[in-house]
C-alpha cells in the first residue's frame, strides 16, 4: 500500500496536468478569437474593395449612350440664348438695345428676319456640333477623375488591410499570455508533486531492506546485499557443473 506522501504527490501531479490543460485551452480559445476577428476584418475590407472596383468598372457601361446624353447637355448649354432679343450692355436683363433701330420698310424687316433665322440656325448647328465634339472628352475626363478617386479609395482600403495584418501577431502574442497564472500554478503543483513522489519512492525503497539503519549509516535492501560466491573452476566454466572425472576422488581432476 502506498504511503500518504506518494498518494498526495500523485494527486498534485494530476492537478498540475489539469491546470496546464486548462491554461492551454484558454490560450487556444484566445488565439482562435484573435484569428477569427482578423478574418472578419479582412473579409469586410475585401468586400469594400470589391464594391469600389465594381463601381469603377461600371463607369464605362453604356459609354456611347452616356456620350450622346452629354452631347445633348453641352449643345443645350452652347445654344442657350440663341433667338433672344439682344440687350444693352449694362442695362440689365430684358432691357431692349438700340444698337439696331427698327426699320419702317417691310422689305428691310423681312430681310432682317430672314438673316436672323439663318444666323440662329447656324448658331444652333455650331452649338450642337461643338457639344458633340466636346462630349467625348468631357465624359472621359469625368470618368477618369472618378476612377482616380476609386483607385485612391482602394489604396486606402489596402493600407487598412496591411495595418490589420501587422497587428495580428501582437494579438496572438497577447493570446499566448492567456492562462499564464493558471499555468504557473500548475507548474508549481507539478514541481511539488515530483518532489513528493521522489521522497516517497526513496522511502519505500529504503523500507525494503528490513530493519531501520542506525543513525549516520545507510543500509541496502536484501536484494542489494553482497552474496557469497563459490570459486569458479575450469570445469564449471566449460560444462556448467563439475563433471564426474573432475570429482575429488579422481586423480586427474581439473581445477
Amino acid at each position: 500500500m502506498c504511503d500518504p506522501v506518494t498518494l498526495g504527490s500523485a494527486a498534485l501531479m494530476g492537478a498540475s496536468t489539469l491546470a496546464n490543460s486548462a491554461a492551454a485551452g484558454q490560450q487556444a480559445r484566445a488565439r482562435d478569437k484573435a484569428l477569427g476577428a482578423e478574418r472578419q476584418r479582412q473579409g469586410e475590407l475585401q468586400r469594400q474593395a470589391e464594391a469600389v472596383q465594381e463601381r469603377s468598372r461600371g463607369r464605362y457601361d453604356d459609354f456611347a449612350g452616356k456620350e450622346d446624353e452629354r452631347a445633348g447637355k453641352l449643345s443645350s448649354y452652347f445654344n442657350k440664348g440663341l433667338g433672344e432679343e439682344p440687350t444693352a450692355v449694362g442695362a440689365g436683363s430684358g432691357a431692349p438695345s438700340d444698337a439696331l433701330p427698327t426699320s419702317g420698310s417691310n422689305l428691310v424687316v423681312q430681310e432682317q428676319a430672314k438673316q436672323s433665322g439663318k444666323a440662329r440656325a447656324y448658331g444652333q448647328q455650331q452649338g450642337s456640333a461643338l457639344g458633340e465634339l466636346r462630349s467625348f472628352g468631357d465624359l472621359l475626363g469625368e470618368t477618369s477623375r472618378g476612377q482616380a478617386r476609386d483607385a485612391g479609395e482602394i489604396g486606402q482600403i489596402n493600407n487598412f488591410r496591411q495595418g490589420s495584418a501587422a497587428v495580428t501577431p501582437y494579438e496572438l502574442e497577447a493570446a499566448n499570455a492567456k492562462g499564464s497564472g493558471l499555468k504557473l500554478f500548475g507548474d508549481l503543483l507539478g514541481g511539488a508533486g515530483q518532489i513528493g513522489m521522489t521522497a516517497g519512492l526513496t522511502k519505500n525503497v529504503a523500507g525494503l531492506g528490513g530493519a531501520t539503519p542506525a543513525a549516520g549509516t545507510t543500509s541496502l535492501p536484501s536484494f542489494a546485499q553482497p552474496q557469497a560466491t563459490a570459486p569458479m573452476s575450469l570445469g564449471s566454466m566449460m560444462f556448467g557443473a563439475i563433471p564426474s572425472f573432475a570429482s575429488g576422488s579422481n586423480a586427474y581432476k581439473v581445477i
